[in-house]
């Protein structure tokens, strides 16, 4: 009888030495997998507090090496690391929501990752993106109106390097002498700021083809004059444009009508 006690105490001590034993240390370290839709491991938290969590991951190191609450690795070109669902939120950060290098946000939603309705006015300005960060591809029709840009984005732009423009012109004239000179205004739309080193070319030419100018010329292209008339030149007279000059005949009504164009230098 006192052999059956002893072994009956010392099992007991074993199984009340088990109980004792904290949940942490049984569950500092440890693999769990599936190869079902069922989780490996599923928290389940039914408190109704604030602040309850079904899962907490805390990194407790203060150095500054990177290191990760929770981190969530999935592989295949299908994987998502880390899902989150919730009539609220689905996955909240309290801190700076940070992006690695190289990569971007991806969103399935139509009105993108920022709604019209995230963003309140002024959150956005003009020193917070990266040059050319915003294409043509980013904006839906219409998402830039004449009212949303300032006054200077309003004006007219002067042509920049290689740019062209091009116009109509129509002249008439009558006069006494034989050769005199008439003139019809042509008017640059988009100021030209190299037009006093444009050259005048009656086209086509080698540098006026098409109805188009090569960069650092002003074509002319004549579409009908009247028999007496003769092309004389044309005048750069500021950035905002100039003349067409014609030699008119000796007597009657003298006119010329054609198409130029020029690029800026």
């Amino acid at each position: 009888m006192g052999r059956l006690w002893k072994k009956f105490w010392k099992f007991g001590a074993i199984v009340a030495a088990i109980a004792l034993i904290p949940t942490a240390a049984l569950a500092a370290t440890g693999t769990f997998t599936s190869n079902t839709t069922t989780p490996a491991v599923a928290g389940v938290n039914t408190s109704s507090l604030a602040g309850a969590a079904g899962v907490l991951g805390h990194a407790t190191d203060n150095g500054a090496n990177a290191r990760y609450g929770v981190q969530g690795v999935a592989a295949g070109s299908g994987g998502i690391g880390v899902f989150g669902l919730g009539p609220k939120y689905g996955v909240f950060s309290a801190g700076t929501l940070g992006v690695a290098s190289g990569k971007y946000l991806s969103c399935v939603a139509a009105t993108g990752c920022v709604g019209p309705t995230a963003l309140t006015t002024g959150s956005v300005t003009s020193t917070k993106l990266a040059a050319s960060s915003v294409g043509t591809s980013a904006l839906q029709n219409g998402s830039v109106s004449a009212a949303k840009l300032d006054a200077s984005a309003r004006a007219i732009q002067p042509l920049g390097s290689g740019e062209s423009e091009s116009g109509i012109f129509v002249l008439s004239g009558q006069g006494t002498t034989p050769g005199y000179l008439f003139y019809g205004p042509i008017t640059f739309v988009r100021p030209i700021p190299g037009y006093a080193g444009l050259t005048v070319s009656f086209g086509p030419s080698i540098n006026c083809l098409g109805g188009s100018a090569a960069p650092g010329y002003l074509c002319i292209y004549e579409e009908s004059r009247d028999v007496a008339s003769t092309f004389h030149s044309a005048l750069k007279i500021s950035a905002d444009g100039g003349s067409v000059v014609y030699n008119g005949g000796a007597t009657g009504s003298d006119f010329a009508t054609g198409r130029w164009a020029a690029t800026q230098p």
